[in-house]
């Protein structure tokens, strides 16, 4: 027999991150925000099927390059140049967006 109470959560904050003592986990993607907001306009430029110039570490640039999949840790790419392109979003420094999106958000 099933119990009819609501379920109840803690709302509690998570605990600090071993890596960086005075953060606290946000539960996203990675715990960074810089990667979480890398990963939502990734996942923003693959919904409205827009390509990019993507800036990696080293100053390496991936250009026109569209997204075809956004995942925890690393982002699938296609461009002219390479049919596939498998990047971690840890390595990603900048995305700008270069043409006006197939459909519209």
């Amino acid at each position: 027999m099933t119990s009819t109470t609501p379920a109840t959560c803690s709302t509690a904050a998570l605990p600090p991150s071993p890596r960086h003592p005075y953060r606290v986990k946000t539960g996203g993607i990675s715990g960074d925000p810089v990667i979480e907001v890398i990963a939502m306009e990734l996942h923003r430029l693959r919904r409205v099927g827009a390509a990019a110039t993507i800036l990696t570490r080293g100053g390496y640039l991936h250009q026109h390059v569209r997204v075809h999949a956004v995942h925890r840790h690393h982002t699938v790419l296609d461009s002219d140049t390479h049919s596939t392109v498998l990047l971690p979003l840890r390595f990603i420094e900048s995305v700008q967006p270069l043409d006006t999106p197939i459909r519209q958000e």
